[in-house]
């Protein structure tokens, strides 16, 4: 016998397995069964694991190559391309509840390196070509790091109508060493991606060549006369300081306020309107972020008015001296899991902890939504 429970509304994401077990068989097995209290299908994946102590541990620049490989971005995902059709055609949305550079806390030289950035805007948008409606990056405590300048890039990427469909365009035969997506709105190329991966500059940069309909489509042209383009910027992979996005930075580690400080630097490139071309610089190594609409750049990341392609970012409490955000007391009562007397929310206040394996047991409510 199966007991329903009275949910007036699907709330609950599930069902949060990984490792030993297979989502898909846990939901051939039954589980949809319950999809009416479900909102979210989700699973919970790391590339490396970093919990690992003594023989068995991790060796950071062993794995360091692995985060500068398109190849690899694809094959952590693309397992869950089955999933998120089951996901699909039950109603619901797909979503990564738990991911980020590695496990417990991740790799010092690793995680907190230019190369993290790279990989999180790649991971972050194959993501959303295989059909993730959400990703939650798992963090906690004071000392835990986080790749932060490729949040800014996906969600600038992915823009605020929330109607975005992305594309991966496996350039150059799908070259391990650049990715490029294509992102659509309404069926509208609206923005496009390219990275870099490799850390050699001058010698290693590429151009690519944007074109929208025209000759090898078939279809009438649309490319722009000129587009947009912001950079996220490092002098090297390994770097842990001085990256800027479109010429703006949160500066020196320990010493940011969570603001990014300096002039944005947006560059405008003219396209070729006889051959309906767009050349977009992808220096070594970076990402360029392409603005196919004034719309577009419009709806991306800055605030209501700026024009300047400023992205819109706020002081952390410790420079407001608050220690908990404003919050609207209704919208509380309904958070956290409970709708209201018991919220379950953590905040990971004083989370700086001894071991990085006790900080992903005990940190597990410190997560932040990306996109």
């Amino acid at each position: 016998m199966i007991a329903k429970l009275p949910i007036t509304k699907p709330i609950l994401a599930r069902p949060s397995i990984c490792c030993v077990w297979d989502t898909n068989t846990v939901l051939k097995d039954g589980y949809l069964n319950f999809k009416d209290s479900l909102a979210f299908i989700d699973v919970m994946h790391y590339p490396n694991n970093n919990c690992a102590t003594g023989a068995a541990a991790v060796v950071p620049q062993d794995v360091f190559p692995n985060y500068l490989n398109h190849h690899n971005v694809q094959n952590v995902v693309t397992p869950y391309a089955s999933t998120a059709q089951i996901s699909i055609a039950a109603g619901k949305q797909m979503m990564m509840m738990e991911t980020n550079t590695a496990s417990c806390g991740g790799f010092p030289g690793v995680s907190d390196s230019f190369a993290a950035s790279l990989w999180g805007v790649d991971y972050g948008l194959q993501m959303a070509y295989n059909n993730f409606t959400y990703a939650l990056l798992h963090f906690g405590g004071q000392n835990v790091y986080s790749v932060y300048y490729a949040n800014i890039v996906v969600a600038e990427a992915l823009g605020k109508g929330g109607a975005s469909q992305v594309i991966d365009l496996q350039l150059d035969n799908n070259n391990e060493n650049r990715a490029g997506y294509a992102i659509y709105e309404k069926g509208e190329a609206t923005r496009a991606v390219f990275i870099n991966h490799v850390s050699n500059p001058g010698a290693s940069d590429y151009t690519v060549q944007v074109a929208i309909g025209g000759q090898q489509t078939g279809l009438p042209s649309k490319t722009p006369t000129s587009v947009k383009v912001k950079y996220l910027r490092a002098d090297s992979v390994s770097i842990k300081y001085n990256i800027t996005w479109a010429g703006q930075t949160m500066g020196q580690q320990y010493a940011s306020d969570g603001r990014l400080y300096g002039d944005a630097e947006v560059q405008t490139i003219q396209c070729d309107t006889t051959t309906q071309l767009c050349d977009i610089p992808v220096p070594s190594p970076s990402v360029a972020l392409v603005f196919l609409t004034d719309e577009a750049f419009t709806n991306s990341g800055g605030a209501a008015g700026d024009a300047t392609g400023s992205t819109l970012t706020f002081a952390t409490t410790v420079t407001t001296g608050k220690v908990h955000a404003t919050i609207d007391l209704a919208a509380l009562a309904t958070s956290n899991g409970r709708n209201g007397s018991v919220p379950l929310g953590a905040t990971s206040k004083g989370g700086a902890l001894n071991s990085w394996a006790e900080q992903g047991v005990r940190m597990a409510g410190g997560v932040a939504q990306l996109w």
